[in-house]
């Protein structure tokens, strides 16, 4: 059974849509050693992946941050994850696609 002890957020930036009641911690996900210290230092039961990059007419620079984010940035949230305990991660492959 899960029970809801704390709500935290890691994002690349957290200025903005916050709650009173969680906790926000800037760190890029492609910054394998940040994530897994932040990981460790909150113990989190549940990871919910949502982390992508929004759309841009410049095609090339889109291609390398997609690949940076969607493919190295899971890559380091799976490790991450395996190697802080969590107990189950959640991934969407996009936050926008759901907001």
């Amino acid at each position: 059974q899960w029970t809801n002890q704390s709500v935290s957020s890691i994002d690349l930036r957290c200025q903005h849509n916050r709650n009173s009641s969680a906790s926000y911690y800037e760190c890029d996900i492609t910054n394998s050693e940040r994530l897994l210290s932040l990981l460790k230092d909150l113990k989190p039961d549940v990871v919910i992946h949502t982390a992508s990059p929004t759309l841009s007419s410049e095609t090339k620079v889109v291609k390398e941050l997609f690949k940076k984010v969607n493919v190295d940035g899971t890559q380091s949230v799976v490790e991450a994850c395996q190697k802080a305990g969590v107990k189950a991660l959640v991934y969407t492959c996009s936050a926008s696609v759901i907001s």
